[in-house]
């Protein structure tokens, strides 16, 4: 009894290890992971996925900067309109403009989860005949997005990432608010690596 006991703690403090060594390196990737617009080359769509501050607007920037012709925001709330999207953003009113003249740009009311994101912009780019694209979403949604697109587009269609951080690293750093949504995304994460993995 006294070795089973042993067994269970050391096996407990490995896996707590191992939990604490991977949510460690997952913020340190997370922290340092960031692209500038420069660094984009052309696709042929953008995919912006709803959520915290910055990413729509991110979107249209690599949009007006010609970095893809088409642009799809995923996960819209049921009865918010392009013009209201438009009317919120921190940008030029001649951006604004441009917008609202703009040819493809496209609205996704049904996905509500990272996973309906990725099913559901595998639709939209499989009726586009879309073989590249620029993923859109904060740093810390990143690795979760990354994953679930991975496993949702096929194997030709090129996916860059282009991960948004709103703040300085070193304030970052030091603020509770993002180790916390750092652990709650790292949780996430795991769960929803062993649920594909379980799927194959």
């Amino acid at each position: 009894m006294k070795k089973i006991f042993s067994v269970c703690v050391y096996s407990g403090f490995a896996i707590t290890g191992l939990f604490l060594l991977g949510f460690a390196l997952y913020a340190t990737i997370t922290l340092l992971w960031s692209k500038d617009m420069d660094d984009v080359k052309a696709a042929n769509a953008i995919i912006v996925l709803t959520g915290s501050k910055g990413r729509i607007e991110s979107g249209f920037d690599l949009l007006l900067a010609n970095k893809a012709p088409r642009l799809l925001i995923s996960g819209v709330t049921d009865g918010v309109t392009f013009d209201e999207i438009i009317d919120v953003q921190t940008i030029t009113d001649e951006s604004k403009k441009k917008l609202r003249q703009h040819c493809c740009i496209e609205l996704d009311y049904v996905a509500d989860t990272t996973e309906t994101n990725a099913t559901e912009s595998a639709i939209w780019i499989k009726n586009n005949d879309i073989t590249s694209i620029i993923l859109v979403t904060s740093h810390l949604h990143m690795p979760r997005a990354s994953l679930q697109f991975n496993r949702a587009l096929p194997d030709y269609v090129d996916i860059q990432t282009y991960p948004i951080q709103n703040e300085r690293r070193l304030s970052l750093f030091t603020s509770y608010n993002f180790w916390l949504y750092s652990a709650q995304e790292y949780i996430k994460y795991l769960g929803s690596w062993a649920r594909i993995k379980n799927q194959k």
